[in-house]
């Protein structure tokens, strides 16, 4: 049998790990896995693998001696419909006391199942940037097609796990979980209907080929299924068309690719023409939204159909050098809306959903700032529509954003005082001097 172990911060709780399997299932075939490349090498592995059933540990669980009779016993009994075994070990915190920790996903798992599709295999990397929770994230997608038996008793030493201090697992979890859990619901190209979306979604992007489709997929969670999802390639160099072909193929996903990289503010009125939503939001490619970001923002447009934008708050995470994601809390929006308070704080509203018409009548996306619309085009156009149209505020965290290191803000950060300065000359066609 396939034994698989996922990595943990130190080596030798998988080596002990590996150690015990041998022991206990001494024909087994261990594959030690490594951080950045859990899906791929599972995959890989299960790609020619031919027996009916397949184990998941963590590095730091220990097998004790019977676990080759529980295995034979749990097989026999698995019902035909079932994707495998959830192990649930009681954990320190189930008291209310000791370290939070996510559920601990799938023992025993079916190979058929797994490698059915439409899904087939493990999620990779580039479409899931938590990797800890890949377990968890297959599971929920067998959870439609297949059923689960669990076990609290096996013979399994839980791994005992201690966070890194700035590890907040508990709200990292509560925040992943919907988005992990949220059904897939592709609408093929080929049923393709005229119904007029109510949101379109506005995604720009210039090599961020890595972040595009995580970014997608909080979009196909959404719970409210009226959306159009416009993707502008501004002329991107990197993978970005190959990623784009490989997207969901659903007829609400439109993408355009522009030959040359012009600026982030003209790839934003590309995708302003080509519009068919009444509202539009804007999606940065290396963010992602709630899965109730749609319903929640549109519920409040709807009772407010004169409103210039609706916007809400936003949970922020620092992406380090290795592109983990680090928690680092909700972010609450300014309101009431105040331009100059934004303008000082140099840090646009996230999310933000425009009227189109509204943004249309300002003619979208100023490309004659500074620095050709490449920087800061979204603090100067919510400075422009504040001038004629009501802001409304959403009391939620409905969008992710995430703090990278080499974006092209943090990059020309010492900039902004050039911008700030066109501003306040009132060059943009605006009010100077924001109140």
């Amino acid at each position: 049998m396939l034994v698989f172990i996922l990595p943990s911060l130190h080596l030798r709780h998988a080596q002990s790990t590996a150690c015990s399997v041998r022991q206990e299932l001494p024909d087994s075939n261990v594959v030690v896995l490594e951080h950045g490349s859990l899906g791929s090498r599972m995959n890989q592995e299960l790609a020619s693998y031919q027996e009916p059933y397949f184990l998941t540990l963590h590095a730091g669980e220990r097998l004790l001696p019977g676990m080759d009779a529980f295995l034979r016993t749990e097989l026999c009994h698995l019902p035909e419909a079932s994707a495998g075994c959830i192990f649930s070990p009681t954990t320190p915190d189930e008291g209310g006391r000791g370290r939070f920790q996510p559920p601990r996903g799938p023992l025993i798992w079916r190979t058929d199942a797994v490698m059915a599709p439409p899904s087939p295999g493990f999620t990779e990397t580039v479409l899931l940037p938590f990797e800890s929770y890949i377990l968890l994230d297959k599971q929920y997608q067998l959870n439609t097609a297949f059923t689960w038996t669990s076990t609290r008793n096996c013979p399994v030493v839980p791994a005992v796990s201690s966070p890194l201090p700035w590890q907040k697992k508990r709200e990292e979890w509560e925040l992943l979980r919907p988005l992990l859990a949220a059904p897939i619901q592709v609408e093929p190209r080929t049923d393709a209907s005229h119904k007029v979306p109510l949101v379109t979604i506005l995604l720009c992007t210039y090599n961020d080929a890595d972040y595009i489709p995580w970014a997608v997929r909080s979009v196909m969670a959404q719970t409210l299924p009226d959306w159009e999802l416009l993707i502008i390639d501004d002329g991107s160099n990197d993978r970005t068309p190959y990623i784009l072909d490989m997207l969901y193929p659903d007829h609400r996903i439109r993408t355009c690719r522009l030959e040359r990289n012009s600026g982030k503010a003209h790839a934003l009125n590309s995708g302003l023409y080509m519009a068919k939503g009444s509202w539009l939001l804007e999606l940065d490619a290396d963010d992602w939204l709630s899965p109730d970001c749609l319903e929640q923002l549109y519920s409040k447009a709807s009772l407010h159909r004169q409103a210039g934008v609706i916007y809400a708050d936003h949970v922020q995470w620092e992406e380090r050098k290795n592109k983990q994601l680090i928690y680092q809390g909700v972010r609450t929006a300014v309101q009431p809306f105040s331009t100059a308070r934004v303008i000082e704080a140099g840090i646009p509203i996230a999310p933000r959903m425009f009227n189109t018409a509204k943004l249309r009548s300002l003619s979208g996306w100023n490309t004659d700032s500074p620095f050709g619309g490449r920087l800061y085009e979204d603090i100067e156009i919510l400075a422009r529509m504040s001038g004629s149209a009501e802001f409304l505020y959403v009391d939620r965290a409905l969008y992710h954003r995430r703090i990278r290191l080499h974006s092209i803000t943090h990059r020309f950060s010492d900039h902004y005082s050039e911008w700030l300065n066109w501003m306040n000359a009132g060059d943009n066609g605006a009010a100077p001097n924001y109140e």
